[in-house]
């Protein structure tokens, strides 16, 4: 949010902005490496993703994207529509996702080739990464081992099998949180809860 925000801020917004002059200001600190990862930095325009790189300055800033098939990526982002709430079919997904305004996931940021062109800006070539994500059939800890080689640390040093696995939901439970999603989304929102 920090990253693509403008002002007015507002509530959530300013928070996010507290949070990444705290970020910056611990990396600054740093006398290490810093790893910034979130999803959501697709989403930003190119001018904000200029932004966020010049606030890093004068850290050497990479950029490293991780790129999946488009096959999985696709119907996951479907499916995490339906985690919030929505209950389009994928076909209405897909059908959405020339909307930037409309939808978290556009073909915007989705596209490597999109969200690349907008993040690598100045940034010389040798510091922009694509690692690959493993295909679900390959090796369980491939992924673990290309991005441990782009950020020059020893895979073997940690073990990558701590953390609860991100699943797909089956047929079953994206066609549930397609008739329950917008109901407890609607319940929420009147209870003024956050989502």
């Amino acid at each position: 949010t920090a990253v693509r925000s403008a002002p007015p801020l507002t509530r959530q917004g300013k928070v996010a902005a507290a949070a990444w002059r705290r970020m910056r200001r611990e990396t600054s600190e740093w006398p290490g490496t810093v790893v910034f990862t979130n999803e959501w930095f697709s989403r930003a325009s190119r001018s904000q993703a200029a932004r966020a790189v010049d606030a890093l300055q004068p850290a050497e800033v990479h950029l490293v994207f991780t790129a999946r098939a488009f096959t999985e990526q696709f119907p996951a982002a479907w499916q995490e529509s339906l985690k919030l709430g929505r209950s389009h079919t994928m076909k209405e997904f897909a059908a959405l996702m020339d909307d930037a305004g409309s939808e978290r996931w556009t073909w915007q940021n989705l596209d490597p080739a999109l969200v690349l062109d907008r993040w690598a800006g100045e940034l010389p070539r040798e510091r922009v990464h694509v690692v690959t994500v493993r295909r679900r059939a390959s090796e369980p800890n491939l992924l673990w081992q290309r991005l441990a080689e782009v950020l020059g640390i020893d895979p073997d040093a940690y073990n990558p099998n701590v953390a609860v696995p991100n699943e797909s939901l089956g047929a079953e439970s994206a066609r549930l949180l397609q008739r329950v999603g917008p109901l407890l989304r609607d319940a929420i929102d009147a209870d003024t809860a956050g989502w």
